[in-house]
C-alpha cells in the first residue's frame, strides 16, 4: 500500500478574497521554534506541533469554525506533560501559579463551550458565523505552550 504525505498550504484553501487573509499567526513562530527545540525522552511533540501549524493555517485563511476544534485537540493532547489525565485536571491542580491556573481554567471553559457550540449545533433556519474575536484564545494558548517549553527544558 502506497503512503503519501499530505501537506496543506494556504494556496490549497479557498478564501473569499485575497484581502481576507490574515498575515498574523495564531501560534507565534518563535513559540513553535521553542517547542521544536524541546528534546524530551518522554514526550514526542510532533502531533502538538502539527496541531499548532494547522491552527495557524486556519487562522490565516479565516477558517474560524476549525480553530476551536484544533485548540480543543491541543487541550486534550497535552495533559500528560503535566502528569494529568485531563485538561480540567491540569487547570484545577497545576502548580505553575495562580495566574497560570486562572488562565488555563478560562481557556478550558471558554474554548470547549465555543467548540461544542460549533460542533453540536444542528442546522437552523438562519445562521451567523463566528468572527475571529470569538475564537481568539491566543493569549492563554501561548501561556500553555510556554509552560510546556519550560517543563520540558
Amino acid at each position: 500500500m502506497e503512503t503519501r504525505n499530505f501537506v496543506l498550504s494556504l494556496t490549497d484553501v479557498h478564501v473569499a478574497s485575497p484581502t481576507t487573509i490574515s498575515t498574523e499567526h495564531y501560534v507565534h513562530p518563535d513559540r513553535l521554534r521553542q517547542l521544536r527545540a524541546c528534546k524530551s525522552a518522554q514526550y514526542d511533540l510532533t502531533k502538538l506541533l502539527r496541531f499548532c501549524e494547522e491552527i495557524n493555517i486556519c487562522y490565516q485563511a479565516r477558517l474560524v469554525l476549525a480553530i476551536p476544534m484544533l485548540v480543543r485537540a491541543v487541550l486534550d493532547h497535552v495533559p500528560p506533560v503535566f502528569s494529568c489525565g485531563t485538561f480540567s485536571e491540569l487547570a484545577n491542580n497545576c502548580s505553575a501559579g495562580r495566574s497560570f491556573k486562572d488562565a488555563m481554567s478560562h481557556l478550558d471553559k471558554t474554548s470547549r463551550k465555543i467548540a461544542d457550540l460549533i460542533l453540536h449545533t444542528q442546522v437552523r433556519k438562519s445562521e451567523a458565523l463566528p468572527m475571529e474575536t470569538q475564537v481568539d484564545f491566543r493569549n492563554s494558548l501561548d501561556m500553555l505552550l510556554q509552560e510546556i517549553v519550560r517543563v520540558l527544558k
